[in-house]
């Protein structure tokens, strides 16, 4: 270890741009140790100082790891240093404990101690000065300031000659961030918050995600252009027809009047109504119509969607990476994205299809083997002592099977011989008994279920049968009622929301109510696992020359599902390679419940890939295959 206790350092650099997230360096700025701020220009001798800042006890910036990747592309000789502090838990955001300490008192949405009337947290450098030091960062905003021209400086050498405003901007930064990570800890403390042990794994995550978007995601040509004729194709017959009866205006407009009044003349007294008395005309109202007309145009709403939301996004991945932006934190301690949000691209055929990956490489997927169930299981054994759940997983059985099984009143052995057959009853059975099993955990009571089985499995079930349904959940997996049980005194304890600790992580969230109570039980351990899954394929990726996995790219994080390019030569091995990080990391959450992952191959992105090989070996999923 290094003699400084503390390093923050900001970079200043070229402007990002598409296919450009870690541009080139301009100057950095760094304190060592609560010392002077220092400023060098990209041409000094910066690199010893951050050889010795990088072994500080702290390592200290603000969305730091977009720094990070700025300095392993300037001087690739930091990178082993980065892995190793990052390994050590030494990197540390004043974003991400910012985030983790809204989370843990439930202020990550609403925080009402923000001005008078209270907001929503902004995580910026210069909104959270202005909220915790109750200053103003000037310098940020408008046409001309510094922030955005550093690249005008880049052939400047001599940082005597700069203005003295850029070089007090970027000095500022390193000051500001200093102060802010020091009231951060006062508030953490004061707020009963006197360490957050999931910290280290958080930052992890950022940097591997950051890595993830930096070198992006590519497109096909063909499949866009034949996306994009199908759905222009699809949209404009249905708009002509639709013009034709006077539902869209010359100007190409819908006419919502025309179409109100033909859902009324559709559903006659049982028309759908807002909240405010108004027909409705959205899509399940369009679709539930029996008017051929109105079904056709909440139909070609998908298309139209489509047409607007991805194309442009899809055509640009053509000509360069497309750079997702992710997002390390939300409440649950799951991922989010956007720009596009790969998280959630269309169930429908033809969006997926157009990522490929680039020439050389396959794609490698690997995805737990039901990982909340896993989790909520492993959760009732810490509890409770014992779960009939975690039996059914340890004994190799598919607790899908399991619960479908008790639905048909049959043992597991001879309902797995009719699902094999091809049984249709046992098929139905195992649909429904996924709906209970992801479902009722979640706190879900007998109307919301009836919602949640039609919406996610198009199960049409009344409550009568809900509540019969939930009862034979009970009785296969009778934890669940102490499971329930627990989280309600939580509620009582707590005088109507609780704050939630996760039992391996210790990470913490507030005002938590029953559902979201329910769920981050079993949702939080597996985001745990699949973000230090995320952080370890991406390291070995990197850093491992002996690893089948070196010279891969992992994309995508997907809750349960790592999605990574990787070389066509070592395509099996690799994929196998992450599947098994993948058990071993979330195992580390879940360390009494058996955990499983299947790899697959793929030459583009299809929802429906699973493992296929050949002669023993995996080899790329087709279609139809």
């Amino acid at each position: 270890m290094g003699d400084l206790a503390r390093f923050v350092f900001d970079l200043e650099t070229w402007l990002i741009a598409p296919g450009r997230l870690a541009p080139r360096l301009v100057c950095a700025a760094y304190q060592e140790d609560g010392g002077d701020v220092g400023l060098m220009h990209r041409t000094d001798e910066w690199v010893e100082v951050f050889k010795r800042g990088l072994l500080a006890k702290e390592i200290v910036g603000h969305n730091v790891a977009y720094d990070m990747a700025v300095l392993i592309e300037a001087e690739p000789s930091l990178e082993p240093l980065i892995w190793k502090a990052y390994d050590e838990g030494r990197v540390k955001d004043t974003l991400i404990r910012a985030q983790l300490i809204a989370i843990a008192l439930g202020r990550f949405k609403f925080d009402a101690t923000i001005g008078e009337k209270g907001a929503r947290p902004r995580w910026s450098l210069s909104d959270m000065v202005s909220r915790f030091l109750g200053e103003t960062v000037s310098g940020k905003g408008g046409p001309d300031v510094w922030r955005m021209r550093y690249h005008e400086l880049d052939g400047v050498c001599d940082l005597a000659r700069w203005p003295a405003e850029a070089r007090n901007y970027a000095k500022d930064d390193v000051r500001y961030t200093a102060r802010l990570w020091n009231k951060i800890g006062q508030y953490a403390r004061a707020s009963g918050l006197d360490s957050l042990p999931d910290e280290a794994n958080q930052c992890r995550a950022a940097w591997a995600l950051h890595l993830a978007s930096c070198w992006g995601i590519r497109t096909d040509k063909d499949a866009v252009e034949r996306l994009e004729t199908r759905l222009r194709t699809s949209v404009d017959e249905v708009r002509s027809q639709a013009a034709q009866l006077g539902l869209i205006r010359k100007n190409g407009t819908k006419d919502l009047a025309a179409i109100r009044r033909r859902v009324e003349d559709a559903y006659r007294e049982n028309t759908p109504k807002t909240a405010k008395g108004s027909t409705k005309t959205d899509t399940t109202t369009l679709l539930g119509s029996c008017d051929l007309m109105l079904v056709r145009l909440g139909e070609v709403s998908g298309d139209e969607k489509e047409l607007s939301s991805f194309i442009p996004t899809l055509k640009a991945g053509v000509d360069r990476p497309i750079n997702p932006r992710w997002n390390t934190l939300v409440e649950s301690g799951r991922v989010s994205c956007s720009k596009p949000n790969l998280t959630q691209q269309p169930r429908r055929s033809g969006v997926r299809e157009c990522y490929v990956p680039r020439e050389g490489f396959f794609y490698a997927t690997a995805d737990y083997s039901f990982a909340e169930l896993c989790t909520l299981a492993q959760t009732c054994v810490d509890w409770f002592g014992e779960s009939k759940l975690s039996d059914t997983i340890n004994g190799g059985r598919d607790p899908h099977k399991a619960t479908g099984a008790s639905l048909l009143g049959l043992t597991y052995e001879a309902f797995d011989d009719l699902f094999r057959a091809g049984d249709k009853d046992a098929k139905q059975s195992r649909q429904l008994a996924k709906a209970l099993n992801f479902g009722y955990p979640g706190g879900l009571g007998a109307a919301s279920f009836v919602d949640f089985a039609a919406a996610t499995y198009g199960l049409d079930i009344n409550e009568k049968q809900a509540r019969e349904l939930k009862r034979t959940f009970i009785t296969t997996y009778p934890e669940m009622s102490l499971y329930w049980r627990r989280i309600t005194k939580e509620l009582e304890r707590g005088g109507g929301s609780f704050t939630g600790t996760l039992i391996h992580s210790k990470r913490a969230r507030g005002g938590l109510g029953f559902t979201n109570g329910c769920n981050y039980y079993f949702q939080g351990p597996v985001a745990d696992g699949a973000k230090r899954a995320f952080y370890l394929v991406t390291q070995e990726s990197r850093t491992d020359m002996s690893s089948p996995l070196f010279g891969s790219h992992p994309l995508i994080l997907m809750h349960d599902e790592i999605i990574a390019e990787v070389p066509i030569d070592k395509a099996a091995e690799a994929a196998q390679r992450i599947a098994d990080i993948m058990v071993e990391a979330l195992s580390e959450v879940c360390p009494d419940v058996k955990i499983s992952a299947e790899p697959a191959l793929m030459r583009r992105w299809q929802k429906g890939a699973s493992p296929t090989y050949v002669d023993g070996r995996l080899v790329p999923w087709e279609e139809g295959g």
